[in-house]
């Protein structure tokens, strides 16, 4: 993308300044993504409260590192790039200093994940029917259904462009592809009607859910089975830790015994990660 390639000739421009505004260290990372969305509300595919979107979402961050390690971090959008230069002389205004400043990594393979398919990227583009396929293939169940039923599918395909002081000047292209689909209005309208159920009527709602389930099933192809690489963003080691382990560590959970571990299992230290589980 063009504009990601301006930002980073004006960041190695400022590389080679003399003045004030050199910067020592950045790292400028950038996602550009397209969507296709269609939606189902009350049954009706598109309609005024679901209608079929498209839209083009530029988004990133800039990490800098200035001559006298002060620090500077953003986000970035499209407008952001395009006035690269003027965006990097007001974060030198409010840079600050940081005692663990980011230490930027080096150029390397990426892993060899596959996670772009280009099937995707043609539902953004004359295959795009496809997307409303999916929710016409259960639209003659909800068709006589009592009440309402909602639903969305879509297609997005991102690519990624990730570059730093050091070297490292990586592009990877991804695509997704979903469907969904609520049945919250089978047991009222609000939360307080569904907190007053009707056994009888809950039950009658649960079989005709139970005979809806196969048209979903059919709507998209089934993975086949079998070992393959996953590729976790940096963020899942972050939520592992704090839904597994920072949770746990409550005091108050502790003492009230509902944390997973008792006052006992820290006197004795108790090992609760295998022993290959490592966080370097």
């Amino acid at each position: 993308m063009q504009l990601v390639s301006d930002a980073k000739d004006t960041l190695r421009r400022f590389e080679a300044r003399t003045d004030d505004y050199r910067v020592k260290a950045w790292q400028l990372s950038v996602t550009d993504a397209s969507r296709l969305s269609v939606g189902l509300k009350d049954r009706e595919i598109g309609g005024v409260y679901a209608p079929p979107a498209t839209n083009r979402i530029i988004s990133g961050s800039l990490y800098l590192v200035w001559h006298d390690g002060k620090v500077s971090q953003g986000n970035v959008n499209s407008l952001v790039l395009r006035d690269m230069e003027n965006r990097l002389k007001r974060m030198r205004a409010t840079a600050y200093k940081e005692e663990f400043v980011i230490d930027m990594p080096e150029d390397a393979e990426p892993p060899t994940v596959e996670i772009h398919d280009p099937a995707v990227g043609a539902l953004l583009g004359d295959d795009s029917a496809a997307c409303f396929a999916m929710l016409e293939a259960i639209a003659p169940t909800l068709k006589n259904a009592e009440t309402s039923f909602d639903g969305a599918a879509g297609a997005t395909i991102a690519a990624l462009s990730v570059a730093n002081s050091k070297g490292l000047d990586r592009s990877v292209q991804s695509s997704a592809q979903t469907f969904s689909a609520s049945a919250d209005a089978v047991f009222g309208v609000g939360y307080r009607s569904r907190r007053r159920l009707d056994p009888a009527r809950a039950l009658e709602h649960l079989l005709w859910l139970d005979e809806l389930l196969p048209s979903f099933h059919n709507v998209l192809e089934a993975p086949t089975s079998g070992r393959r690489p996953v590729l976790l963003l940096p963020g899942a080691a972050a939520s592992f830790l704090g839904h597994f382990v920072l949770s746990n560590l409550d005091g108050e959970s502790v003492a009230n015994r509902s944390s997973a571990w008792a006052e006992d299992d820290f006197s004795s230290e108790l090992q609760v990660f295998d022993e290959a589980f490592s966080l370097g």
